[in-house]
């Protein structure tokens, strides 16, 4: 069974596809479609618009035009996982830094993803900066012929990748992992839900984000390498790491937990804000600051 999203993923690609046959570069291509998505403004793009100006004080007519664009991202996103349209070229800042801490052998690492642009194809781009390393994959599989695509994109950029699934087997796999120094990649920015959580401050509020990513790189001794990624006006996809967090390597702060989940939380804020349009757990915001399950829910177009 197809979701909105999926229907209208295909409904994008087709657009695009005849835009692109017309001659129109791949940034006319998406201000046609952000433009019909904004005029048309469908209940998706206004539940949205109403995010934007709550948690991000955006006037009126700014956030109807970034819920535009969240819906155009979202569609892309998962037209490029259906197998419709063709993989984004990826670029890493600061490259040569960043595949030195890959390729830093000292002790195991966790590459917290922050789930903006395509967090996935991403991941693709620091493959290739692991010298011949294994990435291993905690994430929650919902669509198995959707995760082999995707380990076909792995697959054909030469990195070896090993899924480990989600939840209390996977998170042992990967304190295992870890120890012996190997790299694990995962999503951070996640409600209370998905586990255990610590109070941080998100948006200027009080906020609960899952503890389960920074208490494993402790557990492990590990460091963990925060990464944001997002799409910039054309079809590249430009990934951005953040500074090297040492929760087990901290003995001078009195709860290394709590102060390295903070700066996990900053930095996923400052992603946000600098492209809040492809941040993809907008549904998932209420959930941050209460304290049962409060999510919206996922709105159709």
């Amino acid at each position: 069974m197809t979701s909105w999203l999926d229907d209208l993923a295909a409904r994008q690609w087709r657009a695009e596809r005849l835009l692109k046959r017309c001659g129109c570069p791949a940034s006319l291509r998406r201000r046609i479609l952000c433009r019909h998505y904004r005029r048309s403004a469908p209940p998706a793009v206004q539940a949205q618009a109403r995010l934007f100006v709550e948690f991000l004080g955006e006037p009126g007519h700014r956030a109807l035009s970034l819920a535009a664009e969240w819906l155009y991202y979202r569609a892309g996103m998962r037209s490029a996982w259906l197998g419709c349209s063709s993989p984004r070229e990826v670029a890493v800042a600061d490259v040569g830094a960043v595949s030195e801490t890959l390729q830093d052998r000292r002790g195991g690492l966790v590459i917290a993803a922050l789930h903006t642009g395509d967090y996935l194809q991403a991941l693709t781009g620091l493959g290739r900066c692991l010298g011949g390393q294994t990435l291993h994959l905690i994430r929650r599989s919902r669509d198995p012929a959707r995760d082999a695509r995707a380990f076909r994109r792995f697959a054909a950029a030469g990195i070896r990748t090993e899924s480990i699934g989600h939840g209390s087997g996977a998170a042992r796999a990967a304190l295992r992992i870890l120890r012996r120094g190997g790299i694990v990649a995962l999503l951070y920015d996640l409600p209370p839900r998905w586990g255990r959580s610590a109070r941080v401050r998100l948006f200027g509020a009080p906020a609960r984000m899952v503890v389960g990513p920074v208490a494993l790189a402790r557990a492990g001794n590990a460091r963990i390498l925060p990464v944001h990624n997002g799409f910039d006006r054309g079809r590249r996809l430009l990934v951005r790491a953040g500074p090297l967090l040492e929760p087990g390597r901290q003995p001078h702060l009195l709860d290394p937990v709590s102060t390295t989940l903070q700066q996990l939380a900053s930095f996923a804020e400052r992603g946000i804000r600098r492209q809040p349009e492809q941040w993809h757990h907008w549904h998932l915001l209420p959930e941050f600051f209460a304290p049962g399950p409060q999510a919206l829910p996922e709105p159709s177009a």
